[in-house]
């Protein structure tokens, strides 16, 4: 069932954008909230967000990355630059979007608006008093469930694009093939788990560099695994494709069994962020930092949460890089669900030479 996923052949298959991700990430098919970020349009290029003050690196030197998982699609990931030569505007910040909640809770009574002018959703459930069968335009529908039960489904909806920030000029260099040119290289053999307290763990680091596309080029597997508390096909069948832009019934059913399969609603953090498959359940792969498991657990009273620390690594800069500004890209690539996630960063890397290159 995931022979077609990214993982398979990572940095292979294509994405939305200039390789910095596009918020919302694409259709909504796979029966997930939108994901549009708040401050943001639908399908906004992340190369259009408001810089930051950069970091500054030096070429040549040996830098800190990091990442952390919501939902865990196993697979791996990798980092890589672009040089960004984009017009400077006035430092400007997105929302404030603590305590951003896409999944709130309590689950409240459905309230049915067939113009979708008052409510998020224009039918009810006939059975379940909280789920809504058809949702508004710029709404998706969310699954909630327990075990491999889909309970109900609930309206999701982008932000409202009053509130997003207007886009920012890109450089039409910075694309996704810019940043496959300047994949960077691991610089040690290890990677560790940071918590928000800054303890680490440090653990083997998995280098892959054979498949991988540009051919050579460095990528890491997710040290986390989740845990196969049964087989995805025997128990789910094929993922059948969706009828329509927006995801049926047995689309949404489909998608979220494959997701239980691998532990989404049946497992959860642990408080101490060490959570570990229960008795009786193996890993999909040896969980070299002695972690595991899908994080988010998306249940009808227990939503879970993300894992609260962050994988981290070290990074080699190339020597030979000019002195201006770029934008470092982050890669993921799954392997249990055809999706491709990615981030950006802005630095400022100092050449070896010192030298402005324009």
């Amino acid at each position: 069932m995931t022979r077609k996923n990214p993982w398979r052949s990572p940095g292979a298959a294509p994405v939305h954008g200039s390789g910095c991700a596009i918020s919302g990430g694409g259709p909504a098919l796979d029966g997930t909230y939108p994901a549009v970020q708040p401050g943001t349009f639908a399908g906004q290029d992340g190369a259009s967000l408001p810089r930051k003050e950069p970091t500054v690196w030096t070429a040549g030197s040996v830098q800190e990355v990091a990442w952390a998982i919501n939902g865990n699609h196993n697979g791996g990931y990798s980092w890589r630059l672009c040089k960004n030569n984009a017009p400077k505007v006035p430092p400007r910040s997105l929302p404030n979007t603590t305590g951003h909640d896409v999944h709130p809770r309590p689950l409240s009574n459905c309230t049915a608006d067939p113009a979708g002018k008052t409510s998020t959703c224009r039918k009810c459930s006939e059975t379940v008093s909280w789920s809504c069968e058809l949702c508004r335009e710029g709404c998706t529908r969310s699954s909630v469930g327990d075990g491999n039960d889909v309970m109900g489904t609930r309206c999701v909806c982008d932000p409202d694009p009053k509130d997003a920030v207007s886009p920012e000029p890109i450089d039409p260099d910075v694309t996704e093939e810019c940043f496959q040119q300047n994949v960077l290289k691991f610089a040690t053999e290890s990677s560790w788990i940071e918590f928000p307290n800054g303890t680490r763990i440090e653990f083997p680091l998995t280098k892959v560099t054979e498949g991988t596309y540009p051919a050579g080029s460095e990528w890491a597997r997710n040290p986390i695994p989740t845990c196969l508390f049964v087989d995805r096909y025997d128990t789910c069948g094929p993922v059948p494709a969706p009828t329509g832009f927006l995801p049926d019934q047995a689309y949404l059913e489909a998608a979220w069994c494959s997701c239980y399969a691998n532990g989404r609603s049946v497992f959860h953090v642990d408080d101490d962020g060490l959570s570990r498959c229960p008795a009786g359940i193996e890993p999909n792969y040896p969980p070299l930092a002695g972690i595991t498991g899908y994080g988010y657990k998306g249940g009808v009273e227990d939503a879970g949460g993300h894992f609260p620390w962050s994988i981290v690594d070290k990074m080699q800069v190339p020597e030979n890089l000019p002195t201006g500004d770029y934008l470092l890209s982050w890669r993921w690539d799954t392997e249990q669900g055809p999706q491709v996630w990615q981030g950006c960063a802005d630095l400022y890397i100092e050449g070896a030479d010192n030298s402005q290159v324009f």
